[in-house]
């Protein structure tokens, strides 16, 4: 809640300083609300797109064990990664819905826009929306993850294992029986399973999936956007 806040918080001080900065060079307040000829639909595809690509991008490179070994510390690539990704969806984006991507950003142009609250709850319902489907592939892409937070030992970490597991994770969890003994038994398991981990080929399919889909999908919306510039008098 804290982080949320500071973001929150963050994002109204830049937008009034941006407010003050054009004040009286003709600068109009960015709208929370479709562009040009685009309608619900359209935000709804590219912000929850990127918006998920965006947390997916930032749980692999902050989250993830793998990425963040113990004995070496947090990586130092996770703002380049994730920089690079409100790049290029802001890119492919910002003629359509204004490539937001971020709550916070909702938020913080409301209010001095006085943009209609029924676009920027739909926004919010997408960011929410994206920020889950994000969670969900993250843990279909990296088992380990998912099965070491449930304490869920087990021979392999197959693409089923991974499926049921998202969807115990959905579900009431009732608490594990045994002593706490076994409980670090079983979490022992898991790390070594995670440190010798290789993924499973419908693991290793879905993660190139997500990722050419991104790829095509931000090129093809780029050269939508560069098209009509070009045609644009």
């Amino acid at each position: 809640a804290g982080f949320c806040l500071a973001q929150v918080l963050g994002a109204m001080a830049a937008v009034e300083l941006v407010a003050r900065a054009g004040a009286g060079q003709g600068f109009v307040m960015l709208e929370v609300k479709p562009r040009n000829a685009f309608d619900w639909f359209d935000v709804l595809v590219v912000e929850v797109v990127y918006t998920t690509t965006f947390c997916f991008v930032a749980l692999n490179c902050l989250v993830a064990k793998r990425n963040n070994p113990p004995r070496l510390g947090r990586n130092e690539f996770a703002p380049l990664a994730v920089g690079f990704v409100m790049i290029a969806g802001g890119h492919a984006a910002l003629d359509i819905s204004g490539a937001f991507f971020n709550p916070a950003l909702i938020i913080g142009y409301s209010l001095p826009s006085q943009s209609k609250p029924m676009w920027c709850l739909f926004y919010l319902g997408c960011h929410c929306a994206a920020a889950v489907l994000a969670a969900v592939l993250f843990f279909m892409a990296r088992p380990e993850e998912l099965l070491s937070t449930l304490n869920v030992g087990g021979d392999g970490l197959g693409f089923r294992r991974t499926c049921l597991a998202v969807c115990f994770c959905c579900s009431p969890r009732q608490p594990s029986e045994g002593s706490e003994a076994e409980a670090g038994e079983r979490a022992a398991e898991i790390d070594v399973c995670a440190d010798g981990y290789r993924p499973a080929f419908p693991v290793r399919l879905l993660s190139e999936f997500l990722g050419t889909y991104v790829v095509v999908t931000t090129f093809g919306l780029s050269s939508c956007a560069m098209e009509r510039l070009a045609s644009s008098p």
